[in-house]
């Protein structure tokens, strides 16, 4: 007589593997925060929320970096710029800092601006009064930072310009290889606010868009620019006052390229590079979008146009891949913003779950971790 636990061998296979699967579903969230009690030196730890099956199971605290040097100037700020992680073990910033946080290495503590990256390398670029301007490359291969000697390498679509101070105003200066500078425009319109860097985006490598103000009637443009033919052109005007500004930047999504004013509160499409309009909903990737809305209010969140949810957050603090998002949590008293932990919602569990996190940086992106 056969026992009633004598189940056949291939429903015993198909049990063992659901159970892996479900088993294998391990991923982890990389956060940067502040350590309380290292203030003078503004240390930022990069720590790691592990979970399985949508629940934590264990946080690690991989490294801490410096924010501040010996002498009080400024180190590796991680909360300044945009962070990514790269191979599920480097966390890239980009503005040029490189760090091997599983092996507690600093690759790169250099100043210098993302080009780009693919599977192999990173590319960054250096501006220096001192060290010049040069690219450099991280290789995968080796794990190491190298400036490349070649003059003529051109990593992408861009040419070599500046904007130059001129009695409070600004002209656009071009710098052609071992050619003398060419001034493309007089009028680049008046020095920006809060000592503001002027943003850039190359279409290709003589046209471009740039941010542009002017003084006098205090209001900004967007500005197209080819500087072969010298033509320019303002192909909108903004409405947002320049005493209001105090940061901009371009950003380029799989769909769209979008121009964003102090971290959010404002963002406007550029549409054929002809002209822009105000948004009121922003693309986090192909699945996740969000509401853009003052921080006095919840914002949307979206997955396959569909709403998962509102929040109070900063959407600086949002990261998220195909399936699972995580934003920094805030809660509004009175007047005043405080941080209350990490929300995070996945596809699979389909809804939030929060947990405690103080003096959050930056969330840096999800590793998979299925496979280990």
């Amino acid at each position: 007589m056969k026992s009633k636990n004598n189940y056949p061998w291939f429903i015993v296979i198909l049990l063992l593997s659901i159970n892996c699967s479900i088993a294998q579903d391990k991923w982890e969230l990389i956060s940067i925060q502040f350590d309380k009690d290292k203030t003078q030196t503004l240390t930022q730890n990069i720590i790691g929320y592990q979970f399985e099956n949508d629940k934590i199971t264990s946080i690690k605290t991989y490294m801490s970096v410096d924010g501040l040097a010996p002498s009080g100037k400024d180190y590796i700020r991680l909360d300044i710029g945009k962070l990514f992680i790269y191979k599920n073990k480097y966390l890239v910033s980009n503005k040029g800092y490189i760090i091997d946080f599983n092996n507690k290495k600093i690759i790169s503590d250099q100043k210098s601006t993302l080009v780009r990256y693919n599977s192999d390398s990173i590319i960054f670029y250096t501006n220096d009064i001192f060290k010049g301007k040069y690219y450099s490359v991280f290789l995968v291969a080796d794990g190491k930072l190298h400036e490349i000697k070649n003059p003529a390498f051109q990593p992408a679509k861009t040419a070599d310009i500046e904007f130059e101070k001129q009695n409070g105003n600004l002209k656009l200066c071009y710098y052609p290889t071992n050619k003398p500078k060419i001034i493309i425009s007089n009028n680049a319109g008046s020095i920006l606010p809060n000592k503001m860097n002027t943003p850039i985006y190359f279409l290709d490598f003589s046209q471009l868009l740039y941010l542009k103000n002017t003084a006098t009637n205090n209001h900004l443009t967007i500005n197209k620019t080819d500087i072969n033919l010298k033509i320019e052109k303002d192909i909108c005007e903004l409405d947002f006052p320049m005493s209001n500004l105090k940061d901009a930047r371009f950003e380029k999504t799989e769909q769209s390229l979008y121009l964003i004013l102090n971290n959010f509160e404002k963002v406007q499409i550029i549409e054929n590079y002809a002209s822009c309009k105000e948004v009121q909903k922003i693309p986090l990737n192909t699945n996740f979008a969000i509401d853009i809305a003052p921080s006095t209010k919840k914002k949307k969140i979206y997955f396959n146009d569909a709403e998962v949810g509102a929040q109070y957050c900063n959407i600086a603090q949002v990261t998220q891949v195909n399936n699972k998002i995580a934003l920094v949590k805030e809660i509004m008293l009175g007047s005043e913003v405080y941080q209350e932990g990490i929300a995070v919602w996945t596809e699979s569990a389909k809804k939030w779950f929060t947990f405690e996190a103080d003096n959050i940086v930056s969330l840096a992106g999800f590793i998979d971790k299925s496979s280990n």
